[in-house]
């Protein structure tokens, strides 16, 4: 989420909007919280003979652009399903934080994610890196930015755009963005 995942109570205050009693968090999985793309680019270069390394995703559109979107879908759908131990956290204390913002007053923290199909896979990963305290766990086919949230927390660069007036994003950084 951030280079330093000790964020206090305090600083967690500092980042909600002020004029809502109580926001809602919508907290993307994939690039997020699970390195989803570390494990594709080894299993795809595993398969394919190829030397990609994390770095090489270095826009959005990459996988469109570089290699068979179909083959990206699979191979990240396979690990969810077969593999979920091996997609690593995104970085340590991602636990602790995500529960010290389900435990605060104002926040109601959701896992949202823009894949479906491999959603116990998801909810394993989740509960095997000690992710357990949230609200939903949500897979959802619908754009991100038509579900009812104040806050979004995720990687996509394009999602502020899509947001409502009044909605936020905070972009997860990234070499694909």
């Amino acid at each position: 989420m951030s280079s330093d995942t000790t964020m206090s109570t305090a600083s967690l205050q500092s980042l909600l909007p002020a004029d809502l009693d109580t926001v809602a968090v919508s907290l993307d999985l994939e690039s997020t919280l699970a390195h989803c793309h570390e494990y594709f680019i080894q299993q795809y270069n595993s398969e394919f003979g190829t030397s990609y390394v994390r770095d090489d995703i270095d826009d959005w559109d990459w996988v469109r652009e570089e290699i068979e979107f179909e083959d990206f879908n699979r191979i990240v759908n396979d690990g969810w399903r077969n593999c979920h131990t091996e997609i690593a956290v995104m970085e340590p204390g991602l636990a602790d934080l995500v529960a010290r913002m389900h435990d605060h007053p104002r926040i109601e923290v959701d896992i949202v994610t823009a894949r479906t199909g491999v959603e116990d896979g998801m909810q394993a990963w989740l509960a095997a890196n000690g992710i357990t305290e949230y609200g939903e766990f949500i897979a959802t086919t619908t754009s991100k930015a038509q579900l009812d949230y104040n806050v979004y927390i995720d990687d996509r660069p394009g999602l502020a755009n899509d947001l409502p007036h009044g909605k936020m994003q905070y972009l997860i950084q990234g070499p694909h963005n």
